[in-house]
């Protein structure tokens, strides 16, 4: 009522009217007006601040779960290379080395504290002609792998056969930050034995006893080391054969290289050259005397009782000694001179050993 009447008189609104009276006045569409716009500004953030809140929380649900795959990842490859019995080891782009396995201590000698901060060199034998190793740096330079049969030498001296391969890995830009050597060890390998050694005795072939010789002699002439030969011959092994047969000559020639392989260093090398010929090459020998000394035991445990069955054959040896350092003398020629020698200690008798260029000795 009071509105309507109001309304005609056309009176306005002012604010010394009864509240009553300006209240009527005020359209309650438009008073809302504010407040909703409000409200639907309001659940609009808040909606898509939950929906950035559950892309936020998916993507660090995911990360979490790439993170913790990677790591997975990186623990397993870990686990292969340290149980793996190849040999690895990882070095810097000058080539120190910065990680070594446990294969690569068990096969080349070398722990770890050894091996870190050197370079690979330590494993270099000296097999190797200096054009192998600048066609391994030209692949490498480019970004690419090298692999090939590695001639290596062990911390002891020995030396072993490896089939290696080393990779370069690269950062984002490109760059060569390390290098990645991976090798099996196939020294005692089917392949390698039957390249490498005799099939009736397992002693080394005369191919393998020439190569490690020639390696030797170029060691020996960098250090300043001395190396000896000896060439062997069994006195009496035709009469065996023809006597007694095949069977029995190879029981004699297995049973010599099990005396004569006793009396042997691990650094030495035991090798038969063919039929009923033998040799033996001599590291770090540090005179003639020492020399003498192990022909002499040769001499003493062939001339021991043999028995073959019911028989008790006569077996005898002449030796043949050659030394190194020698002015002109590569592994055919020492080997020839030692050879030279045994004819002349066959000559005065069985038993018996000479030195190349001396008088033979009893």
């Amino acid at each position: 009522f009071v509105r309507a009447e109001l309304a005609r008189s056309n009176t306005p609104v002012s604010s010394a009217d009864p509240w009553w009276a300006v209240v009527s006045e005020v359209d309650t569409a438009a008073v809302a007006v504010g407040p909703n716009s409000r409200l639907t500004v309001g659940l609009a953030l808040a909606g898509t601040g939950l929906v950035l809140w559950a892309i936020a929380m998916l993507g660090v649900q995911r990360f979490k779960r790439a993170a913790h795959d990677a790591t997975q990842r990186a623990r397993q490859l870990a686990q292969v290379v340290e149980q793996t019995s190849d040999v690895v080891f990882i070095t810097d782009p000058k080539g120190r080395i910065s990680y070594v396995n446990p294969a690569f201590s068990a096969v080349t000698g070398y722990s770890e504290a050894e091996a870190k901060a050197q370079t690979p060199a330590i494993l270099k034998s000296g097999q190797h002609p200096d054009d192998f190793y600048a066609v391994l740096w030209a692949r490498l330079n480019q970004g690419l792998s090298f692999r090939d049969l590695f001639i290596n030498r062990r911390r002891d001296g020995t030396l072993f056969y490896e089939e290696k391969t080393i990779s370069p890995l690269t950062d984002e830009g490109g760059r060569i930050v390390s290098y990645v050597s991976t090798g099996k060890d196939i020294t005692e390998s089917k392949v390698t034995r039957l390249a490498f050694y005799d099939q009736l005795t397992g002693l080394v072939n005369r191919s393998l006893f020439l190569d490690r010789l020639q390696n030797e002699i170029v060691y020996a002439g960098r250090t300043g080391q001395h190396i000896a030969v000896l060439y062997m011959d069994l006195d009496g092994f035709k009469a065996i054969n023809d006597t007694l047969g095949h069977d029995a000559g190879d029981a004699v020639l297995k049973e010599f290289a099990l005396r004569v392989g006793a009396l042997m260093r691990k650094s030495d090398t035991l090798a038969r050259l063919g039929g009923d010929e033998f040799a033996v090459l001599l590291k770090e020998v540090d005179g003639i005397a020492d020399v003498e000394a192990v022909a002499a035991k040769i001499v003493a445990t062939v001339m021991s009782p043999w028995r073959l069955g019911e028989r008790q054959p006569v077996v005898g040896v002449s030796i043949g000694i050659s030394l190194f350092p020698s002015e002109n003398v590569d592994s055919l020629n020492l080997l020839a001179r030692a050879d030279s020698a045994m004819y002349a200690a066959k000559r005065s008798g069985s038993n018996r050993y000479v030195v190349f260029g001396a008088e033979e000795k009893a």
